[in-house]
């Protein structure tokens, strides 16, 4: 077994959470979006990860989905570490 921590060559955005949680509610994109209070564009972005999630999304998902609003943050810090990690890999490479 080895001790070498996990680092995946991929980065997941936290709009994939969202979009997984809002599929098992069988919640189409346009009634989410109506949930969160966002048009169906932004929340598209949002999932793909080319929105940044907001402190007020993060207390709309929250609200909207459950998790806390720590829970969401926390995935998009970790998602934008990601993302800066694979980005110097890729310029070391």
């Amino acid at each position: 077994m080895s001790d070498t921590p996990f680092t995946p060559d991929y980065a997941v955005p936290p709009g994939q959470t969202l979009d997984n949680l809002r599929q098992r509610r069988g919640w189409s994109l346009y009634q989410t979006a109506i949930l969160l209070r966002i048009d169906e564009p932004f929340l598209r972005r949002l999932i793909t990860g080319e929105e940044p999630l907001t402190n007020n999304m993060a207390v709309s998902l929250s609200f909207v989905l459950g998790g806390s609003i720590r829970f969401w943050k926390s995935r998009e810090e970790a998602y934008r570490n990601d993302l800066k990690r694979l980005s110097a890999s890729s310029d070391q490479g």
